[in-house]
C-alpha cells in the first residue's frame, strides 16, 4: 500500500533532523518545548512512529497509542491547522481504522481544500473500503490541482492497478515517468500494471529499476514479488516479500502475499503462520470476513 507523508511533513517538520533527535524528544517530553506548542506534539508523535516501524507488536501497539496521545494533543491545541489532521489521518489509516481516516482527511480538506495530498490519502482509504467511485474522484482531483506532479499521477496509478485497469494505470505511470525519470514508484506500479497484462520480462524491468532508484522501499520489493508471483516464480517472490517485510513489518498485505506463496509451494505451516501474523495486525478485516476468500486460500 502507498505509505506517504513527505509533502505534509515537509511543511511543518525538519524531518532530516528527527533521526538524531528523536530519543531526546521523546524521553524529555514537554521539557523540551513549552506545553501549549503544537508542532512539538507533532513532532514528538512523528519520532515515536519511527519507532513503531521498527518495534515488535506488543510494544509496537503501546507506541502506536502514545502517537495518538501526541497529536491528539496537537489538534487540542491547534484544531484549524490542516498538517495535524492529515498526520492524524495517515495513522489512523496505518492501523486500519478508515472511518476515522476519512473523517481527519474530510476536516484538512475543510481547512485547506487545495492541497493534493489529503485527496490522495483519503482517496486510497476509499479504495480499501471498495468506495471505488468516491476513491476516483479524489484521485482526480489530486491530478486535477497539481497536473505535473509525479505523486499524484502514480497515485492514481494505483487506483487503476488495484481495480485492473492497467493500461490507465500504465499511461499515468509513464507520465510521472516522463515527469520525473527517477520516480522509483512510478515504474514499481507501471511494472505491476504490465505484470497484469501478461508482460512480465518488461515489469520486472520495471521493478528492478524501482529497486536500484529505491532500494528501501517495502512497496517495491513486494511488487516485484507480485510480479514473480504471476509468473509462477513462487521461491523468488518469498525472497522479495521477505524484504519488504523486513522494512515493513507492520502491513498486513506483505504477510498475505507471502503466505499465498508459501502455500502455493507446498509450506502450508509457513503460509498459516503469515496469515495469523496478518490477522494479528489486521484484525478488524478479518473479523469483517474481509479475507474469508485468501484465508481459504491459505488454510
Amino acid at each position: 500500500m502507498f505509505k506517504r507523508f513527505s509533502m505534509v511533513k515537509a511543511k511543518r517538520l525538519m524531518v532530516d533532523g528527527l533521526p538524531k533527535d528523536r530519543d531526546r524528544i521523546i524521553s524529555h517530553g514537554a521539557h523540551v518545548m513549552t506545553i501549549n506548542d503544537a508542532d512539538f506534539y507533532l513532532r514528538r508523535a512523528v519520532a515515536l512512529e519511527e519507532r513503531w516501524w521498527i518495534s515488535k507488536a506488543l510494544k509496537g501497539q503501546r507506541l502506536m497509542d502514545e502517537v495518538l496521545e501526541n497529536i491528539n494533543k496537537a489538534i487540542t491545541i491547534n484544531p484549524k491547522d490542516p498538517v495535524f489532521h492529515t498526520y492524524r489521518g495517515s495513522i489512523y489509516a496505518r492501523t486500519q481504522q478508515h472511518d476515522k481516516a476519512i473523517a481527519d482527511y474530510n476536516r484538512a480538506i475543510e481547512i485547506d481544500e487545495l492541497d493534493p495530498v489529503n485527496y490522495i490519502i483519503r482517496g486510497l482509504s476509499l479504495l480499501v473500503q471498495k468506495q471505488f467511485d468516491q476513491a476516483l474522484m479524489d484521485f482526480n482531483e489530486a491530478v486535477r490541482l497539481e497536473p505535473e506532479n509525479e505523486e499524484t499521477l502514480y497515485s492514481r496509478g494505483i487506483f487503476y492497478c488495484t481495480t485492473r485497469q492497467f493500461d490507465m494505470a500504465i499511461q499515468d505511470c509513464n507520465t510521472a515517468i516522463k515527469i520525473n525519470p527517477n520516480c522509483a514508484k512510478a515504474y514499481a506500479y507501471r511494472g505491476l500494471a504490465l505484470s497484469g497484462l501478461g508482460q512480465h520480462k518488461d515489469a520486472l524491468k520495471d521493478c528492478n529499476r524501482a529497486i536500484k532508484i529505491d532500494p528501501l522501499c517495502g512497496t517495491i520489493h513486494e511488487n516485484r514479488g507480485k510480479v514473480y508471483f504471476n509468473m509462477e516464480l513462487y521461491r523468488k517472490a518469498i525472497k522479495d516479500y521477505n524484504r519488504a517485510i523486513k522494512i515493513c513489518p507492520h502491513d498486513p498485505e506483505m504477510y498475505l502475499n507471502r503466505g499465498e506463496a508459501y502455500q502455493k509451494i507446498g509450506q502450508q505451516k509457513k503460509a498459516a503462520e503469515d496469515l495469523k501474523r496478518a490477522g494479528e495486525l489486521q484484525g478488524p478485516l478479518l473479523k469483517r470476513g474481509g479475507l474469508g476468500e485468501l484465508e481459504e486460500k491459505l488454510l
